[in-house]
C-alpha cells in the first residue's frame, strides 16, 4: 500500500525526536519521592490490617445499653464488641478502678468500612456523677481504623464509658471492637488539707460532729450533723441533726 508523500514526512518528522533521544541516551526515567512511596506502602499496610475481622470469641454488648444505669462491664485487657444501630443509639460500659491513679487506656477499632467509607464515633470516659474525664472522636476510615485515650483517674470507683455515632457520618451501624486496659501508677496521692471534710464527684454522706449552730438570741447549740453533698459540686444538705448533751 502507498501512502501519500505529505502524510509519510509528517510521521518521519513527528518519530524523530523520540528515536535520536533514545540514540542519544537523553531519556530519563521519572524520579519518585522515597517519603511517597514510605507513605504508599504504609497505607496499603494499615489498609491489610483495617480489614482483618474482630477476633472470635471476644465478648459482646447486651442491648439494651443505652444509659448509665443498664451499662455492660468491662474487664481490662479484654476487648468488647459493639455496634450503634441508629443515629440515638449509644451504648454504655462501666469498669471500676481500686487504687488511686490508676491509668485507663481505651482502644476503639473499626475494621469493615471499605475505601469509600468513612464513619466518626464519639467516646466518652465519665465518672458516676456524669462529668466527662476524657473525650475522642474517633474519626475512621478503611486505612485508619482505631483510635483511643489515655486518662489517669484519681479516686477509685465506678467510671463509665460510652460510644455514640456522630449523627452526621453515614457508615456507623458497623460493628466496633473496644478494648479497656487498666493500670496502676506511681504518681502520689494528692492528699487534703487536715481534717478537712472531703466531698468525692459522686454522693456521699458524712458526719460532723459538734457543730455550733447560732441560735435567734445569741447563743450556740452543738449538733451532731450529717450531711449529704450534691453530686459534682461543694454544696452540701444537711440530713439530721441531733442536739448534743451537755
Amino acid at each position: 500500500m502507498k501512502w501519500p508523500l505529505a502524510r509519510t514526512s509528517l510521521l518521519l518528522i513527528a518519530a524523530l525526536p523520540a528515536l535520536s533521544c533514545h540514540a542519544a541516551g537523553w531519556w530519563v526515567a521519572p524520579t519518585v519521592d522515597p517519603a511517597v512511596t514510605q507513605q504508599n506502602e504504609q497505607d496499603a499496610a494499615d489498609l491489610m490490617a483495617c480489614q482483618t475481622t474482630l477476633a472470635a470469641g471476644s465478648y459482646g454488648e447486651t442491648e439494651p445499653n443505652d444509659t448509665m444505669e443498664a451499662a455492660d462491664p468491662l474487664t481490662s485487657g479484654v476487648s468488647i464488641t459493639g455496634q450503634n444501630y441508629a443515629s440515638t443509639d449509644e451504648d454504655w460500659f462501666y469498669l471500676r478502678t481500686t487504687t488511686y491513679n490508676e491509668q485507663v487506656t481505651v482502644n476503639f477499632l473499626v475494621t469493615q468500612l471499605r475505601t469509600d467509607q468513612a464513619a466518626s464515633w464519639v467516646v466518652t470516659l465519665k465518672d458516676a456523677a456524669g462529668n466527662v474525664l476524657a473525650q475522642k472522636t474517633a474519626a475512621l476510615s478503611a486505612t485508619r481504623c482505631s483510635d483511643g485515650f489515655q486518662q489517669i483517674i484519681g479516686d477509685p470507683g465506678y467510671y463509665f464509658i460510652s460510644v455514640a455515632p456522630v449523627a452526621t457520618t453515614t457508615y456507623n451501624d458497623v460493628q466496633y471492637g473496644l478494648t479497656m486496659t487498666q493500670q496502676e501508677t506511681a504518681q502520689p496521692v494528692a492528699s487534703p488539707p487536715p481534717n478537712a471534710v472531703v466531698f468525692r464527684r459522686e454522693t456521699r454522706r458524712v458526719r460532723l460532729p459538734e457543730v455550733a449552730v447560732e441560735e435567734a438570741d445569741g447563743s450556740y447549740t452543738l449538733y451532731d450533723a450529717t450531711l449529704e453533698n450534691v453530686p459534682g459540686t461543694t454544696t452540701f444538705n444537711l440530713i439530721e441533726a441531733t442536739p448534743v448533751t451537755q
